[in-house]
């Protein structure tokens, strides 16, 4: 099958990332060129991985002009995503974008809208969704075998030493988007409410002031219509153990519990599943062995995508939905209200 043509733009610390840990070890696409508007961070990226000098660009629509290319990857910096989306896909291209694919619901709403209407792909690269212990709880939960879910609780844990100048709607809208996927994924159902709070510590108080503080834990309770409550602990700054970056799950039945954890660091698979049915003994569940995982998973859904004509299942129409359960979540924690509840659709 001949690959798929597309052109990165963003050529920054995990642009390079992308560069090194996807795209050097996969042959669904074919890499025809690389933009990024800093002549420095180019140009490093060019020496680092002996990139051809001819297919490296200062401007999307130089390296357009010049390249024929059917889709674009997008893995520059949030608040520059919807720029580049409108772009590609006026260029008609499609686009596979690292999340959050925008900054707010009106800018995410007209590229869905853009997307549709030029008849182009618009992927999320919500990763975390493509790796075994997800799978096997999809199946799992899809099966029945346990009963009605009645509640999750959700922990995230890192310790000390992240960079102080991220407030905390930063480090939320940064991690925790991919939790609310995965919530979403995994249920299979939409976020009704929010209500939150952020904890202080001495050694690191949030004053309310934007990048002035990091959290130290959030706490939020999601309720999924009135039947699934769900506990949501973040820290950032915790001295307990660490968390994979996927977290540590408990999702309780009617007729047992489900405990997972999934994606270790680097994005190597370090996914446990254990299933505890009522009155028997813990079992741990046998993992689906997946052809791809993490962000490569991800890329070949989109390329999969391009070739059928099928919607991929993180499509930015989708995603809305996951970008809706952020907006939430941030909102509630915000200073001047913590601990009221929020609807959705009403930030």
């Amino acid at each position: 099958m001949k690959p798929i043509s597309i052109i990165q733009i963003g050529l920054g610390s995990w642009g390079q990332n992308w560069i090194r840990d996807v795209l050097a070890h996969q042959r669904a696409v074919d890499v025809v060129a690389y933009v990024d508007r800093d002549a420095g961070r180019l140009d490093a990226a060019r020496r680092r991985f002996d990139l051809p000098k001819g297919r490296c660009f200062r401007s999307l629509h130089h390296a357009f002009q010049s390249v024929d290319a059917e889709a674009v990857l997008v893995t520059t910096t949030m608040g520059t995503h919807v720029p580049v989306i409108e772009a590609s896909l006026a260029a008609g291209k499609h686009v596979l974008t690292e999340k959050p694919f925008a900054a707010c619901l009106k800018d995410a709403h007209e590229m869905v809208a853009l997307a549709e209407e030029r008849g182009r792909v618009l992927m999320v690269s919500q990763n975390y969704r493509w790796f075994p212990a997800v799978r096997a709880v999809q199946d799992l939960l899809a099966q029945g075998r346990l009963g009605a879910v009645q509640g999750v609780s959700l922990d995230f844990r890192k310790p000390p030493g992240r960079d102080p100048r991220q407030g905390p709607s930063r480090v939320l809208v940064d991690m925790g988007i991919h939790h609310l996927d995965l919530l979403r994924a995994v249920l299979r159902l939409d976020l009704a409410e929010v209500t939150a709070m952020c904890v202080d510590r001495d050694w690191r108080a949030w004053s309310g002031e934007p990048g002035a503080s990091l959290p130290l834990a959030i706490f939020a309770l999601l309720r999924y219509g009135e039947s699934v409550p769900v506990s949501y602990r973040f820290s950032w700054l915790s001295h307990d153990v660490p968390t994979t970056w996927g977290g540590d799950w408990s999702i309780e039945c009617a007729a047992g519990q489900i405990r997972w954890t999934s994606r270790g660091d680097d994005g190597a698979a370090q996914d446990d599943v254990i299933v505890r049915r009522a009155g028997e003994a813990a079992e741990m569940v046998r993992l689906p062995e997946l052809a791809h995982t993490g962000r490569s998973g991800c890329l070949h859904a989109f390329v999969e995508a391009i070739i059928t004509g099928c919607e991929p299942e993180t499509s930015g129409r989708d995603n809305l939905k996951t970008l809706e359960a952020m907006d939430a979540l941030v909102a509630a924690v915000a200073p001047v209200a913590p601990g009221t509840p929020v609807e959705l659709g009403a930030c």
